[in-house]
């Protein structure tokens, strides 16, 4: 497509930037934008629509220094701009908490983006220390213990008893590439590629060892590349294929999996380099014989070592186990902890075996290792951040921060809802008491329900052993015998078995407190917990009461009812008297926080129930609308990913144009009373965990 002209672009700006002070300058603005190609023109703006609907000034900053950017000497691809365009908003994002700050917080970014660059090009790298016991114990377990791992220079090699890879990767799928990496130099050593009998071959042949080590390089890393495609696909796709060139491509490399497809391609090697054809550079893997020679005298000289000291080996684990049992000790392997990243890890940055040493059990903290940093990172000027004027946080509480799904960016806004979980506060026993007296014959049709789910049996069928005979199996086993004219063979799953149904569920309840909720619906909402703890004692399930609201992204408010461990007694019913109608509904921050708390307990399935009686919103315009639905769905989304199920219960007339996408056509009821939510509450539990 043509590129637009300055008189095309200049109404569009106008109609995106009319609210920056800086908009009267749009002609300038226009002119530059009319020099650069359709395609950036087009990111230029989007991203200036996507800005404008919050920040005009800026939108109008990011569209005068565009041409400066794209024609920069080193060049600036679209993808480079985009990543530069949502810095800069995360940067916005951080420091728009103080009036008149948010322009000399942008302007920082907008006027560095080389250094913006130098960042990425850096946060894209991935050092081998981070990885190096992790892909010590990938290599071990890959090679049944022969391999460590080290860092070293000089490409991708191993020597038989060390894999080297190299001290550093960049690309956004470093990762996978150094497991990749370490995978193909195992498939090297365990199909046969370092064997002398490979080695004779390529260096006996009289052709110059470098041609034929460069042929043989590029053809074992496609043999090997195929042969992990195969073993391991999930990390194979993360190299891409190094195939032959065009004009040799009759000369194919072997994909045998075994020592012969070595010898194959060293075979082939030679041919090549006899032909006078140039080998190609393009080869994952390195060969060093000299070091797989040095590496087997080493291996032989430690083995002949090793079978001296057996005797002394058995006797001193004899001694030891002697000395445990009268310590009343057992004898474990310890690995240790991941100290700094690199655990393990030699001075040289080689990862090396632990030694096993008595320990005592680890604690449930050292046992769950430490969380790692999903995504890239903001990028931050150092400078100080301006403090927070709005939504003062409660005194008791820390700020939790969750990122949210911003859909015009089609990115998260990093760290951006701020979240306090705080106890819910008490109000009077006495509403309890009348409750449970209100609604008694109510209660105890809803717990004699639950008690049979608590009891419940189903009948496995089609057994090959069981209990009883399984009539029908056996009838259509007769049948389909008889029909055949007794020709084939009598179905031998003729027994059926009893078994009791696992209840191993945890549930959470998520309680609008917004606003909105005041007078019927909060009544209702509080009953409804009351009748369901009530009943659900009887269940014995684990589960957990949180009330939300909140007054913009800075506070999200969550109120702790009930915890998973906590027992259902008189401080918890203080609590849910306590519900009461408060802020808002943003959605998003209380969900995150509620499917990690779900996450962490050891129960087989996880349920989030949330009890609302409207869309999500929130104070201003920003969030009301698509945004926040957006954003719900994306938390919704993640909670599944992590084998979280969701149901919501609404008392919103028009939730069926919107609850259908965030939690699909079955997981989701509207009632048209709020009277009846205590009753419906009761009846959705029992289907959903029946």
């Amino acid at each position: 497509m043509r590129r637009r002209f300055a008189s095309e672009l200049a109404p569009t700006l106008d109609a995106l930037l009319f609210a920056s002070p800086s908009h009267r300058t749009k002609q300038r603005v226009a002119d530059d934008l009319a020099a650069l190609p359709r395609h950036e023109q087009d990111t230029v703006l989007h991203w200036a629509q996507v800005i404008a609907q919050t920040h005009p000034e800026l939108a109008w900053q990011v569209c005068a220094r565009a041409r400066a950017a794209f024609t920069r000497p080193e060049g600036l691809s679209c993808e480079e701009f985009t990543a530069w365009v949502k810095a800069i908003l995360a940067d916005r994002d951080a420091h728009g908490g103080a009036a008149g700050d948010g322009v000399k917080a942008d302007s920082r970014l907008l006027n560095d983006l080389d250094g913006f660059l130098r960042y990425r090009a850096d946060s894209d790298r991935v050092d081998f220390a981070a990885l190096s016991r992790r892909l010590g114990l990938f290599v071990r377990a890959l090679s049944a213990g022969s391999l460590s791992v080290q860092s070293a220079t000089g490409g991708v090699w191993t020597d038989g008893e060390r894999v080297n890879l190299p001290p550093s990767l960049t690309g956004a799928d470093a990762e996978r590439r150094y497991f990749a990496l370490a995978a193909l130099a195992n498939l090297q050593w365990s199909s046969g590629g370092l064997s002398e009998a490979v080695e004779s071959v390529l260096v006996g042949s009289g052709e110059p060892a470098s041609e034929v080590l460069d042929w043989f390089e590029h053809l074992e890393s496609q043999r090997l590349h195929r042969l992990l495609a195969r073993q391991l696909p999930g990390i194979a796709d993360a190299l891409p294929r190094h195939d032959l060139p065009p004009e040799i491509s009759e000369w194919r490399a072997h994909e045998g999996g075994g020592s012969e497809g070595a010898l194959a391609n060293a075979k082939l090697a030679r041919e090549l380099a006899a032909s006078g054809r140039r080998g190609p550079c393009a080869s994952y893997l390195r060969v060093d014989f000299a070091a797989v020679r040095a590496g087997r005298e080493r291996l032989a000289i430690e083995a002949s070592a090793a079978g001296r000291k057996l005797p002394n080996l058995f006797h001193s684990a004899d001694g030891q186990r002697e000395r445990a049992d009268q310590g009343g000790q057992s004898l474990d392997i310890a690995v240790g902890a991941d100290q700094g990243g690199a655990a393990g890890s030699s001075a040289s940055g080689s990862e090396e075996a632990p030694t096993p040493q008595l320990s005592k059990a680890p604690s449930p903290d050292e046992a769950h290792g430490s969380l790692q940093p999903a995504g890239e990172g903001r990028w931050q000027a150092v400078v100080g951040q301006a403090g927070d004027t709005e939504a003062a946080p409660p005194a008791s509480a820390a700020a939790l921060r969750y990122d949210e799904w911003d859909y015009r960016r089609q990115d998260y806004r990093k760290d951006w809802c701020h979240l306090y979980e705080v106890a819910g506060e008490a109000g009077e026993l006495g509403w309890v008491g009348a409750t449970t007296r209100k609604h008694a014959r109510l209660i105890k049709q809803i717990r004699r329900r639950f008690e049979a789910l608590r009891g419940e049996e189903r009948w496995l069928r089609h057994q090959i052993e069981g209990s009883e005979i399984d009539l029908d199996a056996v009838v259509d086993a007769l049948a389909e015998f008889r029909a055949t004219g007794g020709r084939g063979e009598i179905e031998s799953r003729l027994f059926c078995e009893r078994q009791r149904l696992d209840r191993s569920l945890a549930v959470a309840f998520m309680v609008d407190m917004s606003g909105s909720t005041k007078g019927w619906v909060n009544d209702a909402e509080r009953e409804a917990l009351v009748m369901l703890c009530e009943a659900i004692e009887t269940l014995g399930d684990a589960y957990a009461i949180f009330g939300f609201s909140g007054w913009t992204h800075r506070r999200c408010d969550l109120y702790r009812i009930k915890h998973f461990d906590e027992a259902y007694g008189a401080a918890v019913k203080a609590r849910i008297a306590g519900i009461e109608a408060r802020d808002y509904t943003r959605m998003g921050p209380p969900i995150r926080h509620i499917t990690q708390a779900l996450v962490k307990r050891p129960e087989r399935h996880k349920l989030l129930i949330t009890l609302s009686d409207g869309r999500p919103d929130d104070y201003g315009d920003e969030y009301r609308g698509r945004y926040g639905i957006e954003d719900t769905q994306r938390a919704l989304q993640e909670a599944r990913r992590t084998g979280v199920r969701s149901y919501c219960i609404t008392v919103d007339r028009h939730a069926a144009d919107y609850l259908p996408e965030l939690y699909g056509s079955a997981h989701y009821s509207v009632l048209a009373d709020p009277r009846s939510l205590p009753l419906r509450v009761a009846q959705v539990y029992r289907r959903l965990v029946s």
